[in-house]
């Protein structure tokens, strides 16, 4: 005959068990519902199709960085600002002037030789745009 006293510690031990998988499942059931709460409370965003622009390219502390200038009409321009009024404004080192942009996540590329490096690509207005194109100030 088996002695009970053994059996009682395997049994506590599954009962506690069953409480943290309980717990566990509670916590994973209310993290769910946070995470919908906040994709729903999320604002709406627009997808774009940007026009192609030109190439920034930059090392970091990682390696090669390219910076891919895009545009589109969809992006709001910047305030209207003449480049006297900006450079007025840089040198008292004010930080009123900000430009609209859509700036998506880093992702990897491959560079010329087939090296490994980060990718950016910043979208901004059309119109802004073609005024960086014409202005090294701006660019």
């Amino acid at each position: 005959m088996a002695d009970s006293k053994l059996l009682v510690p395997e049994l506590t031990k599954e009962e506690k068990m069953g409480a943290e998988t309980a717990r566990f499942e509670e916590l994973l059931l209310q993290a769910s519902k946070e995470l919908q709460q906040a994709q729903t409370n999320r604002p709406e965003s627009t997808q774009i199709q940007p026009q192609p622009g030109f190439c920034i390219k930059t090392n970091s502390s990682k390696g090669k960085v390219f910076i891919n200038i895009c545009h589109s009409p969809s992006i709001p321009p910047p305030a209207d600002m003449t480049e006297d009024e900006l450079l007025q404004m840089l040198e008292e080192d004010q930080a009123g002037f900000r430009i609209p942009m859509s700036l998506g996540e880093p992702h990897a590329e491959l560079d010329a030789k087939g090296q490994g490096c980060t990718a950016y690509d910043v979208a901004v207005n059309s119109d802004f745009y073609r005024r960086m194109q014409n202005s090294d100030f701006l660019r």
